[in-house]
């Protein structure tokens, strides 16, 4: 840009010398008085052709708004905030695992048949929380799966809130626990280390069962119904961690089979807080790179445009 008022100045002083110098040549062979008056005129020329110069100038180098390219996780921005900075989502998180210590207390309790009782956990966002690579996506501008398997890798991610008490709870009830994730199965070993680092129990390559060929866990826990288990609560932040009823991919579906089973919540399936993703961010098609996010939004926000507010008169 700097290179452009440049040019523009040359041009501009060059036409200009050009006017001064004819100007001058002929003014000697005026009469005084029109010497006068080409004075004059040639100030208001000047004068003139100076605002002219510093008006060009400025638009010259008046630089366009640098276009700011749009973060395609803008929208984990809030979501992140709220599971690292809100009691609320604490909250909820023990609140979960509160009442599934209620429950299986009581499980145990009329458990007459000793049958062998297990309960079977996602990890992610219910075991262990990745808020910090969640946070890396939003700061780096970085889409899964960009440098997960080396966030995994790490194994640093803590406990969600009530989790590490329940586990251990019913560990001491003599209840099985299986953590069922759709990790890689080439991060077993530090998946495995970051439930240890956390004392975690049963955390063993006997009970945690990582993705094989497909994100179907109803495959994993069928495995543990026929080792003679009886699975006595699930928990997960995403409905596909409950039944393989949830696996569909119509939004509105998922929706009325939430509905149709709204008795098991809170009684078998444990639900955990995650506001970031999960298959109903996959099902409406956000974070998706191939649509425009603007109308999107606007899209799921129909029907409920408000009208303008009425202006009081007092």
């Amino acid at each position: 840009m700097a290179k452009l008022c440049y040019i523009k100045f040359r041009i501009i002083t060059f036409d200009t010398a050009m006017c001064i110098d004819n100007t001058n040549s002929i003014s000697t062979k005026r009469p005084p008085h029109t010497r006068l008056y080409q004075f004059k005129t040639y100030r208001s020329m000047k004068k003139a052709t100076l605002f002219s110069l510093v008006f060009i100038l400025l638009m010259g180098c008046i630089q366009k708004p640098a276009t700011v390219k749009k973060n395609p996780n803008e929208r984990l921005t809030m979501a992140t905030i709220f599971v690292e900075h809100a009691p609320e989502y604490k909250a909820l998180c023990y609140q979960a695992y509160n009442l599934a210590g209620f429950r299986l207390n009581e499980i145990v309790k009329n458990n007459s048949e000793n049958n062998k009782l297990a309960v079977v956990l996602d990890i992610d966002e219910t075991v262990l929380n990745n808020i910090p690579y969640q946070a890396k996506q939003v700061l780096d501008t970085i889409g899964y799966p960009t440098c997960w398997s080396e966030w995994v890798n790490l194994a640093v991610a803590e406990p969600v809130p009530g989790a590490k008490e329940f586990l251990t709870m019913a560990n001491n009830l003599g209840v099985a626990i299986f953590y069922v994730s759709n990790r890689k199965t080439t991060t077993l070993g530090a998946t495995i280390n970051n439930l240890k680092k956390f004392d975690l129990p049963q955390a063993d390559s006997l009970h945690v069962m990582l993705k094989v060929n497909d994100n179907e866990k109803e495959t994993r826990r069928q495995k543990v119904l026929a080792e003679g288990y009886n699975i006595v609560l699930l928990f997960g932040d995403n409905l596909s961690d409950f039944s393989s009823d949830f696996e569909i991919s119509d939004n509105t579906a998922r929706n009325t089979t939430a509905i149709s089973q709204s008795a098991q919540f809170g009684h078998r399936y444990i639900v955990l807080p995650n506001p970031g993703y999960g298959a109903w961010t996959q099902n409406l098609g956000l974070y998706n790179p191939g649509l425009n996010q603007d109308l999107l939004t606007r899209s799921l926000m129909s029907g409920f445009e408000c009208d303008e507010p009425v202006k009081s008169d007092k």
